[in-house]
């Protein structure tokens, strides 16, 4: 048989036969994608309770060396914490005396970012990478701070995060309360609860669907990171274990938790 002849009798894939593949192709990863959504959701939370461990650890050595201190947070003549993400300079010195040596990456201020934190990000990248310079963490702290810097917010959700977020000393009362959490937020914007900004969320952890919080993590004294699903959101839109516990001026701030409040 002829070469002309043996290349007309080679069977080739007929239309159908090739939507059929496109149509197997599509059904697999209709299947695997929402997996491996799944699976870097959980891989995320990992990293962000990594992360908070090594705060941990930080915070125990800056304590050792320190008569079992905070680093402080609050007012003074030198300058003020604007909230509990924007830091006093005393904490900015914590960051990189005991906080970022803990990073051998060569990427210290990740450990300052949770790895789902876009609005944070977008902001230190906005400042050419300064931001964490100046005092901005991707996580909320309560310790260290003062009444007289806390004074502006509303408790309404329980009576004991002030005194938590006022608290200076390793130990005391409020031992029992975290002393990090991921940065869980939603801003009040006319009648509802706004959860991004351009199109940004500004809350850690946020769905894949939609911009609220699907949950976060808290670090408490003794050095554990413990989950917690799910926000249950002032106007009604998500259902969750985290209640909203104070309002910095527009700026709700969920960390009250089952148990503590």
């Amino acid at each position: 048989m002829s070469k002309y002849k043996e290349l007309q009798t080679r069977k080739a894939f007929t239309l159908i036969e090739l939507l059929v593949v496109i149509a197997i192709i599509a059904l697999l990863l209709s299947i695997l994608l929402p997996s491996l959504s799944k699976v870097k959701r959980k891989a995320n939370i990992v990293i962000c309770s990594t992360n908070m461990r090594q705060w941990g650890i930080a915070v125990h050595l800056y304590a050792q060396d320190n008569d079992v201190y905070f680093p402080f947070n609050g007012n003074d003549s030198n300058g003020s914490s604007q909230d509990f993400d924007w830091f006093h300079p005393t904490t900015i010195r914590f960051f990189t005396d005991y906080l970022i040596p803990l990073k051998n990456t060569g990427h210290g201020n990740d450990v300052l970012f949770c790895p789902t934190d876009k609005f944070h990000r977008s902001v230190h990248a906005a400042t050419n990478g300064g931001a964490a310079d100046a005092g901005l963490a991707a996580y909320k702290v309560l310790f260290g701070n003062d009444m007289s810097n806390l004074g502006s917010n509303v408790v309404i959700g329980t009576s004991n995060i002030l005194n938590w977020a006022a608290r200076k000393k390793l130990g005391s009362r409020y031992r029992r309360g975290p002393i990090l959490f991921d940065n869980l937020q939603s801003r009040k914007l006319g009648t509802l609860e706004s959860w991004e900004l351009g199109g940004v969320p500004v809350s850690s952890h946020s769905g894949s669907r939609k911009p609220i919080s699907e949950g976060g993590n808290f670090l408490f004294e003794d050095g554990s990171v413990v989950w917690y699903k799910g926000i249950e959101s002032a106007d009604g839109q998500s259902k969750g274990k985290i209640g909203a516990s104070v309002i910095q001026g527009s700026w709700y701030v969920y960390c009250s938790l089952p148990g503590l409040r």
